[in-house]
């Protein structure tokens, strides 16, 4: 058997049994190689501790409201995220970082010196606040998710900590290089909250946990075409909890032994934004894009291989010469 035969093989088998992680992992043994790991090992010694060195950004306050799930391990890539973003926005924001429960105190000392008065969501007061209304409510599916899928509350959170009337949600595997015009234009514009469009990222290829016709089903329509969740922008109304209760019901939102699965919550995200005004970003805020592009405004280096080694590779030198010299 051949490799190209092989790696088919894998991927057939992984989809049947609907392991997204095994799939990932499968794509990223191929796609980086020794030469390129060792690059990317270098540029991480290089530049990732470096964003301790930028210039702090007040954080506080701001009609420009940016969010985050974090975890220990993505400390550094995070605040680049951040910091790039709000560099190029150029204008206050309010960031706020919710703690998966991996963030130790030095994580938080990091956070608050290269963003004074940002908001940080312990997990415990995160669980507090949202798994209660979920039981006052009576969502059980929607405590269970939520529990059993960390993505969850990439979903759910927002909803619950945000104080303006929309916000901003970025995957810390995304880097902006200019200024995100059509992501805040609207905020910046003051237009109605009731009128602001929500905005999504395309992905490059379908990643729904859901069949199309079964997405059809739920939602009298067609859903939004290859949503990905690594820059979002959606009002502080869109989404219906009772509706996602109804949409949990589905057994292909869960895994055999009873954990969520892995583009479950993209899935939820695609499902309820086409419930409301939303469309897709331009091609300028790009899903593995190589940083040549002469117009980029931001990159989500996900997937990993090597598209995520760009993050490091050409990514972070690129913004350290804007911001760090």
């Amino acid at each position: 058997m051949s490799e190209n035969q092989l790696i088919k093989l894998l991927r057939t088998s992984a989809r049947r049994l609907k392991l997204g992680k095994a799939l990932l992992k499968i794509h990223h043994l191929r796609a980086l190689t020794i030469p390129g790991a060792i690059k990317m090992q270098i540029a991480k010694r290089r530049y990732l501790t470096s964003i301790l060195n930028a210039k702090p950004i007040p954080a506080g306050e701001g009609a420009i409201e940016v969010h985050m799930l974090l975890h220990h391990k993505r400390i550094y890539e995070g605040l680049w995220s951040l910091y790039s973003f709000t560099y190029f926005c150029d204008q206050p924001c309010r960031i706020v970082v919710h703690n998966d429960g991996s963030l130790t105190n030095l994580d938080l000392e990091k956070l608050n010196k290269v963003f004074p008065q940002c908001q940080i969501i312990d997990r415990e007061t995160a669980d507090s606040v949202v798994v209660s209304y979920f039981k006052s409510k009576r969502l059980v599916k929607c405590a269970e998710f939520r529990q059993k899928l960390i993505f969850a509350l990439k979903l759910f959170d927002p909803f619950f900590f945000t104080k303006n009337n929309s916000f901003i949600l970025l995957d810390s595997d995304v880097l902006f290089f200019s200024y995100p015009k059509k992501l805040i234009e609207e905020i910046t514009a003051n237009t109605y909250p009731c009128e602001l469009t929500n905005l999504y990222s395309t992905d490059n290829s379908y990643r729904y946990c859901l069949q199309s016709t079964d997405l059809a089903n739920f939602l009298g329509k067609d859903c939004i075409e290859k949503f990905n969740p690594g820059v979002v922008r959606s009002r502080q109304d869109t989404l219906d909890f009772e509706r996602i209760e109804r949409y949990l019901q589905h057994p292909d939102f869960w895994n055999a032994d009873g954990t969520g699965n892995y583009y479950a919550e993209l899935t939820l995200w695609a499902m309820e934004l086409t419930k409301s005004n939303t469309v897709p970003l331009p091609d300028t805020y790009a899903i593995c894009p190589s940083t040549d592009e002469p117009d980029l405004v931001a990159g989500h280096y996900c997937g990993g291989g090597y598209w995520a080694s760009l993050f490091y590779i050409r990514g972070l030198p690129r913004l350290a010469a804007t911001f760090l010299s």
